[in-house]
């Protein structure tokens, strides 16, 4: 065994002549003459426990995100789920411009006793099947009447004047009760909420 040349060295913990792991430019012919006797140099290229002098050039890495296989890293169109436009319209359709403004711009929520003008005699109330109806203007009956979109806030249904803020402080303070709106001109009912009581 020549120990003079590059590929072994001293190792002082073990106290043997290990071969040497990494190769330097001065050893790098060494090595290759070294293994050429016996294998091919293509098995010296990819061997796992010898150095790698012409390392494997490859298109892409196996654990690539550019092929798609890992979704939501927003790789093109192809590589990339998404979300589809269909749903993209329809998630704008909910927010309503009034909506998107009121994240732009907050207004401070008030006590119902700070709002201004606001007064409980104002508000007319009924009853009706044991429970307290509130008698409002037609339009804000008609509002209320229709569906309710999602995403869509409570003040476009019911409103901000005071009956709107006797009807939310209401719903607030009894939260299993129904809300029963009903029409000052009509007469109508609807139900705003379904009870749990």
């Amino acid at each position: 065994m020549n120990k003079d040349h590059g590929l072994y060295k001293f190792n002082k913990r073990s106290g043997y002549w290990d071969r040497q792991r990494s190769v330097t430019p001065e050893t790098k012919d060494q090595w290759l003459d070294h293994f050429k006797k016996d294998e091919p140099e293509e098995h010296f290229i990819t061997s796992k426990n010898r150095p790698k002098h012409n390392p494997l050039k490859e298109d892409a890495p196996a654990n690539g995100a550019g092929g798609g296989a890992i979704a939501g890293i927003g790789i093109g169109g192809n590589g990339e789920p998404g979300v589809s436009p269909k749903r993209r319209i329809n998630i704008f359709r909910r927010k309503a411009p009034g909506a998107l403004q009121e994240k732009s711009d907050p207004s401070p929520i008030v006590p119902i006793q700070a709002v201004s003008g606001y007064s409980e005699s104002s508000v007319k109330k009924g009853r009706f099947a044991g429970n307290d109806t509130f008698i409002v203007p037609s339009d804000t009956f008609f509002r209320a009447r229709n569906e309710k979109k999602k995403g869509k806030h409570w003040k476009t249904y019911i409103g901000e004047d005071d009956h709107g803020m006797h009807i939310r402080e209401y719903a607030k303070r009894n939260r299993k009760r129904p809300i029963i709106l009903q029409c000052e001109r009509t007469g109508a009912m609807h139900y705003a909420r379904y009870g749990k009581k």
